[in-house]
């Protein structure tokens, strides 16, 4: 693969459970939570150029993978944590010289990723929340045209405001007298 696509690893539980929504979800079932936030990922990140994992702790007595909305979905096996998965992933893509963002908020993976740097990053979970409420890019954009916009028609509105900014020419220059 491509060595600057980066690989996204998320401590899926760490994130369902700093997260309101998702964890009202989870609190229904631990199926809920974890779909609840693969949706939200793949729909915020799965056509992206970036490789989207989330890691689970698992049960079985194996690793088992998935793809779903083109994001990998992993079960650790029952003897490895979703920590250690995550560390031993970050430092075999680090091997291979690529760049990695790892979101989690549990000190003991940012500590085992620290001597890491700088092809492995860490993000917080209240980052990675921000980013799945953001508006894609499309609507960003028309949210600010549309600001602009009712600022120009309020300005225009207003008797009192200060047409001046609304003068053309060399702003040092006195105005033309107008007879």
């Amino acid at each position: 693969m491509n060595a600057s696509i980066r690989l996204v690893l998320i401590d899926g539980y760490n994130v369902i459970r700093r997260s309101d929504a998702l964890a009202r979800a989870e609190r229904r079932s631990l199926q809920n939570g974890r779909d609840m936030l693969i949706t939200q990922l793949a729909a915020r990140y799965a056509h992206g150029p970036h490789q989207i994992v989330i890691v689970f702790d698992g049960a079985g007595s194996s690793e088992t993978r998935e793809a779903r909305y083109g994001i990998t979905v992993v079960f650790t096996p029952h003897h490895e944590t979703a920590d250690d998965c995550i560390v031993r992933m970050a430092g075999a893509a680090k091997e291979s010289g690529r760049q990695v963002m790892v979101a989690t908020d549990d000190n003991g993976i940012r500590t085992a990723l620290g001597g890491m740097a700088p092809n492995v990053q860490t993000q917080t979970v209240a980052d990675v929340r921000q980013q799945l409420n953001a508006p894609d890019r499309h609507l960003a954009k028309q949210y600010r045209h549309r600001q602009a916009v009712q600022r120009i028609i309020a300005e225009q509105n207003d008797p009192d405001a200060d047409v001046s900014r609304d003068r053309r020419g060399n702003p040092k220059r006195p105005p033309k007298r107008r007879s």
